[in-house]
């Protein structure tokens, strides 16, 4: 039965998602390239950035 399954997820193509966490990150904005650069090293993808005052808000999506 095994091999059966593994058959049939292979002709469906069967693709295994990572779960995303949506993120939310305030800094000042001295800090925004690591923090950027931080969450790109870890597959994280900047969905929206808006500035408020001296502080830089990045909408993200992080694998956990």
């Amino acid at each position: 039965m095994t091999r059966t399954f593994h058959k049939g997820l292979r002709e469906a193509g069967i693709v295994l998602l990572e779960p995303i966490m949506r993120l939310e990150i305030s800094t000042p904005d001295d800090y925004v390239g690591n923090i950027v650069s931080d969450l790109q090293q870890r597959q994280g993808l900047v969905t929206n950035t808006a500035v408020h005052e001296h502080l830089t808000i990045n909408q993200c999506g992080v694998p956990p």
